[in-house]
């Protein structure tokens, strides 16, 4: 079985943490969201990047009907300077460990030690949940990035078997 990135990291996990461990743990409320809009809306990224929904605070749920590229783009892009400052020292941890896994997986150019270090900083994270929220919050996207490696080692960059071509 090949774990697609795109589901497993963006629509798993990246979705997940927000969802688990920020909102519902009340970490990020409404008047937060609305921060998180503003200093998204003061970035200017170049239309090649994708287009990101302004709107985080909209519905009840906040982050609502991202995309797995939308996702993507809000880790890679917005994620550690828009919500840094209102996190606490184990969600910065976690939110570090998981952009900095995705930044080395999403590459064009993968090498081993991109590859290695990812798989590293998915085991920290997943660590890092397990301590500060529970063992009863790991999911099984948490389980299965830890196969990204060998799929990578298997089939190359994630890019080359990811499934965003069909989304």
């Amino acid at each position: 079985m090949v774990v697609d990135p795109m589901h497993c990291l963006f629509l798993g996990i990246g979705k997940w943490i927000m969802r688990q461990c920020l909102l519902n743990h009340n970490k990020l409320d409404n008047a937060k969201l609305l921060t998180i809009e503003k200093c998204m809306s003061n970035f200017k990224v170049p239309a090649n990047i994708g287009r990101i929904p302004s709107k985080v605070a909209h519905g009840s749920e906040g982050f609502n009907r991202f995309t797995a590229d939308q996702w993507r783009i809000f880790y890679q892009v917005y994620a550690i300077s828009c919500i840094w400052d209102m996190l606490d020292l184990g969600d910065k941890e976690i939110i570090f460990n998981f952009v900095c896994a995705c930044n080395s997986l999403i590459s064009r150019i993968v090498k081993q030690s991109d590859i290695d270090e990812a798989h590293n900083q998915l085991i920290n994270m997943a660590k890092l949940i397990e301590q500060y929220y529970g063992p009863t919050l790991i999911s099984s996207n948490i389980h299965l990035s830890l196969h990204i490696r060998q799929c990578c080692l298997d089939y190359g960059p994630p890019y080359t078997y990811w499934c965003y071509s069909f989304e």
